[in-house]
């Protein structure tokens, strides 16, 4: 889709790290007129965060 334009807005929020599985949660604002939010379960596997598991939700803006 190409460039995202300058009112374009991302964030992490890091929710819970337990040893070595975390839940994060992205949230995207304006990408295309789109409002992304995504809960992902991560684990730490050989020293590496690696994304195991997502769930999102999409919502237009138009």
């Amino acid at each position: 889709m190409g460039r995202v334009g300058d009112d374009y807005i991302a964030r992490v929020d890091v929710l819970n790290i337990e040893k070595t599985i975390a839940t994060v949660r992205v949230i995207e604002d304006n990408w295309h007129g789109y409002k992304f939010t995504d809960l992902l379960i991560m684990n730490k596997i050989q020293g590496e965060w690696k994304i195991v598991a997502k769930v999102y939700d999409t919502l237009s803006q138009g």
